[in-house]
């Protein structure tokens, strides 16, 4: 299993395997993350961020 792999599994980030390894999307990261784009809402609250 690859570094990238286990980092993806360890961090609830879904991904899919294809002909030249494995891939995911910016969705499925901010899932991980617990964010999701909420279309009914126009704004994104930024409060419960640190900024680094």
């Amino acid at each position: 299993m690859s570094d990238l792999e286990q980092c993806l599994k360890n961090n609830g980030v879904r991904f899919l395997y294809g002909k030249k390894g494995i891939f995911t999307t910016v969705d499925a990261v901010n899932s991980a993350m617990g964010l999701s784009a909420d279309k009914n809402t126009a704004t994104t609250n930024h409060d419960d961020f640190d900024i680094m």
